[in-house]
């Protein structure tokens, strides 16, 4: 992940928005010390419908980040059509880089997956 306009960023993000937000029934939340708020804004017309959901992850701390990240639906006609997606991320404060650092880790994480559980100790 080089930036946070590269898809490995996107798969990340949308892995750790449903890791951290199970059944998507929440607007504010923690998750791995990130605050993170979504708002979701939508249309629907007789000829175009769009949904918009706004995420905003902020990182306390001396190394603290802001980010805000954009995603975007649209559908088109009576039967609704998906017509585009977009998305777009850009830091709103802080430092980027550790955010990107953030992301790589968490990234990390999820490619070794779950921590295997070992046999118990009886001492």
């Amino acid at each position: 992940m080089k930036n946070f306009a590269s898809a490995s960023f996107f798969r990340t993000f949308d892995m750790l928005a449903s890791a951290g937000n199970p059944g998507n029934d929440t607007c504010r939340w923690v998750f791995k010390g990130v605050n993170w708020d979504r708002e979701r804004y939508s249309f629907v017309g007789p000829d175009y419908s769009l949904a918009l959901e706004v995420f905003i992850l902020e990182c306390p701390g001396r190394d603290g980040w802001r980010l805000i990240v954009i995603r975007e639906f649209w559908w088109v006609g009576p039967r609704k059509d998906p017509l585009k997606t977009l998305r777009w991320a850009r830091p709103l404060g802080g430092a980027a880089k550790s955010a990107i650092a953030w992301f790589r880790q968490e990234q990390a994480a999820l490619e070794r997956g779950p921590t295997p559980i070992g046999p118990l100790s009886t001492s």
